[in-house]
């Protein structure tokens, strides 16, 4: 019975990644050929940069593994994504073995001081 609810699991992420990577792909593809990305809705209304701003960008430059103008993209996600990524899986594999997708008081924390950090990152970029 246990291989079967791994497998379910197993299903079950992959029914939520691969869509979000797909579209990510076709995104990346679609402003490599036209040169045409989504403007930040936020940005263009007030003029503030959102803490999301320069990501697109960020992403193109790391597809193309230019670091040095990914990072000047946006500093903040770029030290972050590989964090990110590494809790991320840690994460899956977590819900795959065990179902559990609760978060440790530790994760908690650590959610709120990344918050805090986009909130002053935020600030600090439109000063």
């Amino acid at each position: 019975m246990e291989i079967m609810e791994y497998k379910k699991r197993v299903r079950k992420v992959l029914l939520i990644i691969l869509p979000v990577l797909i579209v990510g792909l076709l995104y990346a593809g679609f402003i490599e050929m036209t040169g045409m990305g989504l403007d930040c809705l936020i940005y263009e209304n007030t003029g503030i940069k959102c803490p999301g701003c320069g990501v697109t960008r960020m992403c193109m430059h790391i597809l193309h593994f230019d670091f040095k103008e990914a990072f000047l993209s946006n500093q903040l996600l770029f030290i972050a994504l590989p964090i990110s990524v590494v809790w991320f899986l840690y994460k899956i594999i977590v819900y795959i073995k065990t179902g559990n997708s609760t978060y440790t008081i530790f994760e908690k924390i650590c959610t709120g001081l990344f918050l805090m950090a986009t909130v002053v990152f935020c600030i600090i970029r439109n000063i």
